[in-house]
C-alpha cells in the first residue's frame, strides 16, 4: 500500500524516500506521490459518505470486507446518479497509526530491501528510457 512519510516502511507499506538523492529515489518519490494522492483522496470521500469507514470496523473480517465492497458500490451508484460528494470535515485527523516494530533491526532490514526492489525497477525504466 502508498503511504506517506509520515507512516514507518513495512513490507506492507510503500512510504516515499526521505531526502532523496539520486534521480532514481526522486523518481520513485515522484511516482510514488502521484500514484497515493487519488487514492487518498477516494478514501476521504468514502469516509465522509460512510462514517462506519472512520470510526473502526469491529466486525469479523468477512463482515468487514463485505461491508466496504458494499460501500464501494453504494459510492460508484451515487457517482452515477450524479449525488454530490459529501461535504470535507476539516477537523477530520489520520486514522492509521503506526505499528510498532516487535522484530528490530531485521524487520526494518527486510522492509528496506522491499522498497529498493521497487527503486530497481525504476532504475531499469529510468536506463530504457534514456
Amino acid at each position: 500500500m502508498l503511504v506517506d512519510s509520515e507512516f514507518a516502511l513495512k513490507k506492507y507499506l510503500i512510504t516515499p524516500i526521505v531526502n532523496p538523492t539520486t534521480e532514481v529515489e526522486q523518481v520513485f518519490n515522484e511516482s510514488q506521490i502521484t500514484s497515493r494522492n487519488p487514492v487518498e483522496r477516494l478514501f476521504g470521500v468514502l469516509k465522509r459518505r460512510f462514517p462506519v469507514l472512520s470510526l473502526g470496523i469491529r466486525l469479523a473480517l468477512e463482515t468487514a470486507q463485505t461491508l466496504i465492497v458494499a460501500c464501494a458500490v453504494l459510492h460508484n451508484i451515487a457517482v452515477n446518479m450524479n449525488e454530490p460528494e459529501p461535504l470535507q470535515d476539516d477537523d477530520q485527523n489520520r486514522e492509521w497509526e503506526e505499528e510498532e516494530n516487535v522484530n528490530g533491526n531485521d524487520v526494518h532490514r527486510l522492509e528496506h530491501n522491499f522498497r529498493e526492489e521497487f527503486l530497481i525497477y525504476f532504475m531499469n525504466l529510468l536506463e530504457e528510457n534514456q
